[in-house]
């Protein structure tokens, strides 16, 4: 998640929401906010079995 530039890598949902009460005090017209989901890897796939 990132907020304002400001990157939270394995954020809770406490620090998240701390981040955006932050940037929504801030005083701005709008708040950017990327959020991005990795699903697991099924690393299956690339193991090559001999």
């Amino acid at each position: 998640m990132a907020v304002n530039g400001k990157i939270l890598v394995d954020a809770s949902l406490t620090e998240g929401q701390n981040s955006l009460a932050r940037a929504w005090g801030s005083g701005g017209d709008w708040i950017d906010v990327v959020i991005a989901v990795s699903p697991p890897k099924d690393y299956e796939d690339e193991v090559t079995f001999f």
